[in-house]
């Protein structure tokens, strides 16, 4: 009978323990899915903003394109305006 009881004891305490584990592996799982799913949506913030950043940079370098372009041409006028003078001068 002692034996009989002590068995059931620890039935009892291995059954108490092994639901304390699968809640404990239910949290776990839990956070875990989570966890992936705050890290899927900042991947999904952050190529987003990578997007931004892209387009940002394309009309930058657009943007130095035309002023290279329109520095050059201003540069080429005030030449020929200087031979142009010259030119009056002789």
């Amino acid at each position: 009978q002692i034996a009989n009881r002590a068995k059931s004891e620890a039935e009892t305490s291995a059954e108490e323990e092994a639901v304390k584990w699968e809640g404990k592996v239910e949290l776990a799982n839990r956070l875990k899915d989570e966890a992936q799913a705050r890290a899927m949506r900042n991947a999904s913030k952050l190529g987003s903003k990578q997007r931004e950043v892209d387009i940002i940079t394309r009309k930058a370098n657009e943007l130095e394109k035309s002023v290279t372009f329109l520095t050059n041409q201003l540069e080429g006028q005030r030449k020929k305006a200087n031979e142009d003078g010259i030119q009056w001068a002789i």
